[in-house]
C-alpha cells in the first residue's frame, strides 16, 4: 500500500513538472513574432505575414557561396509586385544581410550598397504610400523591446532611420508627418542619452532630423 502511494506521488509530481515546463514554453513562444523572432518592437510588426516575403533560412543561406547570397535573397518579381507596402517594408527591415552595412565607411554607404543589390528596397521607394507606412514604424519603434529581441538591434535602428531619410520618403512627407517624426526623434534621443548611449548612436537619428527640417 505504501509503495502504491509512493508511486502515485512520484507520478503526480512528474505530471506537474511536465505541465509547468509546457506552460513556460507556451508563454515564451506566445511573445514571439513569426517574422522577427522576438517580441514585436513596432506597431504592426508580424501582422503582414501573408504579404511579407519569407527569406531562405540561415541554414539555406549558409550553404550558398557568399558571392551568390544577395542574388538568392531577391524577391521573385511576381511576388514583389503583389506585396502590400506594409508587408514590403517589414520584409526590407528583416533583410538577412543587414550586417553588411557595417562593412563600409559609413552605414549610409552600406545601406546604399544593400539597396543597389536588393529589389525589395528598390520597389519600396517607388511606392506612393511609402511615407505613410514608414512614419508609423519609426514613431512606434520601441528601443527597449528592440534591444531585447531583435537580431542586430543597433543596425536595425540605423537601418530604419536611413530608410526614412531617403529622398522619396522625405519628399512625400506632409506637415503632420514631419511633426510626428520630430516629436519621436526627440523622445528617442532622450531615451538613448539616458539609457542606451553606449549602444544606439545618435548619428543617423540626427541626419534624419536635419533632413526633415
Amino acid at each position: 500500500m505504501k509503495i502504491k502511494r509512493k508511486t502515485l506521488f512520484i507520478s503526480a509530481a512528474i505530471i506537474i513538472i511536465i505541465a509547468v515546463v509546457v506552460l513556460v514554453w507556451i508563454l515564451k513562444d506566445d511573445t514571439s513574432s513569426p517574422i522577427d523572432g522576438g517580441t514585436t518592437w513596432f506597431v504592426g510588426q508580424g501582422e503582414h505575414d501573408a504579404s511579407a516575403y519569407i527569406y531562405p533560412t540561415q541554414e539555406e543561406l549558409a550553404a550558398i557561396e557568399p558571392k551568390d547570397r544577395a542574388a538568392a535573397l531577391q524577391i521573385p518579381e511576381k511576388i514583389l509586385k503583389e506585396m502590400s507596402t506594409a508587408g514590403l517594408a517589414e520584409t526590407c527591415i528583416n533583410y538577412p544581410m543587414i550586417a553588411e552595412m557595417a562593412f563600409y565607411d559609413s552605414l549610409e554607404i552600406g545601406f546604399g550598397r544593400i539597396k543597389s543589390q536588393f529589389n525589395g528596397l528598390q520597389e519600396l521607394f517607388v511606392r506612393t504610400d511609402v511615407a505613410d507606412i514608414l512614419v508609423p514604424i519609426f514613431v512606434s519603434m520601441d528601443l527597449n523591446k528592440l534591444n531585447q529581441c531583435a537580431e542586430s538591434p543597433t543596425l536595425k535602428f540605423h537601418f530604419v532611420c536611413i530608410m526614412l531619410y531617403q529622398e522619396p520618403v522625405m519628399t512625400a512627407l506632409n506637415s503632420e508627418q514631419r511633426n510626428e517624426l520630430m516629436k519621436a526623434i526627440s523622445e528617442k534621443r532622450k531615451l538613448i542619452n539616458s539609457k542606451y548611449d553606449d549602444q544606439f548612436s545618435l548619428y543617423n537619428l540626427e541626419i534624419l532630423e536635419q533632413r526633415i527640417k
